[in-house]
């Protein structure tokens, strides 16, 4: 399966929602590019807040974990400026979801085999 930019931000939108509902997050506005890394920018309301992020990652898929590798950004929050990563430590406390070093790991029970960046579009291969 391939997916291009707009493909790939409806599934991670979907992918999140469960974590966005148990702190009470919605994404207002999103811009996701592919190149080496994924990159993304979003505005997202909290408790009648937006929160702007700016973030890059690697994408892939193991062990039956969403993995958001090499996790590089920054969220502004009222008069804030926190690492993402860091914020994201802090703050997520969901059984599903476990941290290393700069890397996210989030449990889904996919049949993904890998998970590939491809000029623009991310290849996952499916378990046959």
């Amino acid at each position: 399966m391939i997916l291009n930019e707009k493909e790939l931000e409806v599934c991670l939108k979907y992918a999140l929602q469960p974590l966005l509902k148990q702190y009470d997050m919605s994404i207002k506005e999103s811009y996701l590019r592919i190149e080496d890394k994924i990159y993304v920018r979003a505005v997202i309301l909290y408790q009648n807040h937006t929160i702007d992020l700016k973030a890059s990652f690697v994408l892939d898929y193991q062990n039956q974990y969403l993995c958001f590798k090499d996790i590089d950004g920054k969220i502004e929050y009222v008069f804030l400026q926190m690492n993402l990563i860091n914020a994201m430590q802090q703050m997520i406390h969901f059984p599903q979801v476990k941290f290393e070093s700069n890397h996210c790991y989030i449990q889904y029970d996919l049949p993904i085999q890998s998970i590939h960046l491809n000029k623009g579009k991310i290849v996952i291969q499916m378990i046959e």
